[in-house]
């Protein structure tokens, strides 16, 4: 009987032991998952972090794009009224002629020109284009009217005129831009 005694003591020490382990070995698996969960947390809280930064971005942009849209429109309300300035409000009257003109854009604006002028030497009548759309083709075509306004009173022919404002215009060195 006492051997069955110490066999079933030592039966209960390896099963406290195994027991004991078994406790190790979960408590550390236990430690692993808090970890694990925390590490968790920390990402969503990183990714949260993210996404309400992001968000910040996507109101920023939001914002600046409708600013953007509002210059644009300011940008398209002040080439028009250059364009428009730029032609005629009232035609020489001369005997024999009936000269008028009417300007309509397609749908943007860009470098029409058009005038009669009536000097010492004659009418002349002008019709230019200036390559391109928009606010860059308009003021270039303001700057033409203003040379032509400068220099007609002191051109002798139309020839003239053409030749001292070409020198003028390729003195400016803007790339893909002409006027016919």
């Amino acid at each position: 009987a006492g051997g069955e005694i110490a066999r079933a003591e030592s039966e209960a020490q390896k099963g406290q032991s195994g027991v004991a382990q078994s406790k190790k070995e979960l408590g550390g698996i236990r430690k692993k998952l808090q970890e694990e969960k925390q590490r968790v947390k920390d990402i969503g809280k990183k990714e949260s972090s993210v996404i309400s930064q992001l968000n910040t971005v996507e109101r920023n942009l939001s914002k600046k794009e409708k600013e953007l849209k509002a210059l644009d429109r300011q940008l398209k309300a002040v080439t028009r009224k250059v364009q428009q300035a730029i032609m005629p409000s009232r035609w020489p009257n001369v005997e024999g002629w009936d000269i008028h003109g009417h300007h309509e854009t397609c749908r943007e604006v860009g470098g029409d020109y058009y005038d009669a002028i009536l000097t010492d030497r004659g009418l002349w009548l002008l019709a230019a284009d200036v390559s391109g759309k928009g606010a860059s083709a308009a003021l270039l075509a303001s700057s033409v009217h203003t040379a032509v306004q400068a220099l007609i009173e002191t051109c002798q022919s139309p020839v003239e005129l053409l030749n001292r404002l070409n020198a003028l215009l390729m003195r400016r060195e803007v790339e893909a831009s002409f006027v016919t």
